[in-house]
């Protein structure tokens, strides 16, 4: 019994240590060499108004989140967060995706998500192998008598989930069928990014 006693004592340890010595990232560090992951795009919350009732949505989820990875130069989120390079991990956001219920409607609520809807959403995140800054885009609205995308680009730190910025970005779409039609307000929305990341950058350390 005493030597299980230790081995607890021991492991207790171990764990507030690893706690301890877990370095909690800050915006500040977005604009350093810190790793950033790409989450994905979250569908969990997003009101698709207009014509998608005889749609499949889970599949166009899965298909709008495959474009960062396969039209890399179009769809380039490294470039608007001004890396070579980002890491992907989007297994998390896509198993949210596939278990949610599309809202599908004809009217919009109209309804803006705040900020404890955004940090709920982030909260319920896997933490996975990464750790540093991760990046989401939560898909609020895609309107088709509006035409317009509604995207809040979310950073936060992977370990504690705390929301460290987020933008919203309404977005125009433009294409042939359901994919190809809203693919649009994602780029739109990740240039946009990229001019938001200047501007944090002078406020946040520059400024």
């Amino acid at each position: 019994m005493f030597r299980s006693l230790i081995t607890t004592i021991a492991l207790v340890i171990l764990i507030c240590s690893s706690a301890l010595s877990q370095k909690v990232y800050t915006l500040k560090d977005l604009f350093t060499d810190t790793a950033i992951t790409w989450y994905g795009i979250d569908y969990t919350r997003a009101e698709m108004v207009g014509t998608f009732g005889d749609k499949d949505l889970h599949n166009y989820f899965q298909g709008w989140n495959t474009l960062m990875l396969v039209e890399t130069e179009k769809y380039n989120v490294a470039a608007a967060l001004q890396r070579s390079k980002v890491n992907f991990d989007i297994a998390s956001v896509s198993k949210l995706n596939s278990l949610s219920t599309p809202d599908i409607r004809f009217v919009p609520s109209d309804s803006a998500l705040s900020k404890s809807d955004i940090a709920e959403m982030v909260g319920a995140y896997e933490e996975g192998k990464s750790e540093g800054i991760g990046i989401v885009f939560i898909a609020e609205r895609y309107n088709k008598a509006k035409k317009q995308g509604v995207h809040i680009a979310v950073v936060f730190d992977i370990a504690t989930k705390k929301v460290l910025i987020s933008q919203r970005y309404t977005t125009a779409p433009d294409g042939i069928g359901v994919r190809n039609y809203w693919a649009p307000t994602i780029r739109s929305a990740i240039k946009l990014l990229t001019s938001n990341y200047k501007k944090w950058k002078k406020e946040h350390v520059n400024g």
